[in-house]
């Protein structure tokens, strides 16, 4: 290899994209990483790159097509992170399954990448125990500090404002998957149990019957909100104003989000799950419930017994900059492995 500063390509999502807004938050997040660690990002496949990375098997679907049309860099890596995009699992695994010649196997088995990345050890050790591909790393995400030094009061009051929530209210940030209603059950009921909280389930889906029913879900409880994608604008104030995150989905993926929640401090009451279960931790970054009566009284008590401190200095680390790094070392071992072998 050169001295020259890596060029890695990446893609932008289409407009089609049904999970649009969390990779797009992943592919940003990303190209920041990349960015932070001196290397350089292009988005034209004919333009000179060294690897090429993709952050959910439907992009990896998208390139394979636009590569076989292209012919610029033809041989370079393909390194494919996993487990970014809720979609890249199927909505119907169960715990017992996971293990077992499932439809994450038969999916994952016809990926023909480079080199394997999981955000979290979790998910390394269920992709290692199918034996599907010969290398895996794991690369914890991250983000960077969030300041609320100093904060205007439009922006520490934009997400009351933007959601007609009154100053005394508590609020309760939910993610749900963004095509599907899991965890909306559980959000429905403990809402109905804790009137004194304003619960925002997020979640948005490309298909409109999809929506309407999670519209009919909810808009007959007062205190309950599906909102579709939550801004990127209004994040940090939609941290500055949560009581606390509340992950009902057993089988949730989406880490960053939680990544940020963390970084802000907010207490975070999460079922039990098997992907991230080195990340939500009980007792050491989160409170674990597996019932509606124990996610009431996670959520109830929060302001008593919480982790948020600790689930901070779990997290302090995993800034944007450390990501960048440990995705430079994994570019630079798959490309001297490329090399040797051409």
């Amino acid at each position: 290899m050169s001295d020259e500063p890596l060029t890695i390509l990446l893609c932008r999502n289409g407009e089609q994209a049904k999970n649009k807004p969390v990779l797009d938050r992943e592919e940003d997040v990303l190209r920041e990483a990349l960015k932070a660690a001196g290397i350089q990002v292009t988005y034209n496949v004919s333009e000179h790159h060294d690897a090429v990375h993709l952050i959910s098997i439907s992009q990896y679907k998208a390139f394979q097509a636009v590569n076989k049309k292209v012919l610029s860099d033809k041989d370079a890596p393909v390194i494919l992170t996993l487990f970014n995009d809720p979609l890249d699992l199927s909505n119907d695994v169960d715990e017992s399954s996971l293990l077992k010649e499932t439809s994450i196997e038969k999916t994952y088995k016809n990926l023909k990448a480079d080199e394997i990345i999981c955000p979290w050890e979790a998910q390394a050790l269920i992709i290692k125990h199918l034996n599907i591909f010969s290398a895996v790393n794991v690369v914890n995400p991250g983000v960077n500090e969030l300041s609320f030094n100093q904060v205007s009061e439009d922006e520490k009051t934009a997400f009351r404002k933007y959601y007609s929530v009154g100053e005394k209210e508590k609020i309760i940030l939910s993610f749900g998957e963004y095509n599907l209603d899991e965890g909306l059950d559980e959000v429905k009921s403990v809402a109905r149990i804790l009137p004194e909280c304003e619960f925002f389930y997020f979640g948005q889906s490309k298909n409109p019957v999809i929506d309407l029913s999670h519209y009919e879900k909810t808009n007959k409880i007062s205190n309950l909100h599906f909102v579709r994608a939550l801004p990127l604008e209004l994040i940090r104030s939609a941290i500055m104003n949560a009581s606390a995150c509340f992950i009902p989905y057993r089988f949730c993926t989406d880490s960053l989000t939680i990544l940020a929640m963390m970084k802000g401090r907010v207490p975070v009451v999460s079922a039990k799950n098997p992907f991230l279960y080195d990340f939500l931790v009980d007792g050491k970054t989160c409170v674990i419930g597996d019932s509606v009566e124990s996610f009431y009284h996670g959520l109830k008590n929060i302001e008593k017994v919480n982790y948020a401190q600790s689930a901070y200095d779990f997290v302090r680390p995993l800034t944007l900059k450390a990501y960048g790094e440990k995705l430079k070392g994994v570019y630079n071992l798959v490309c001297q492995k490329e090399t040797k072998e051409s």
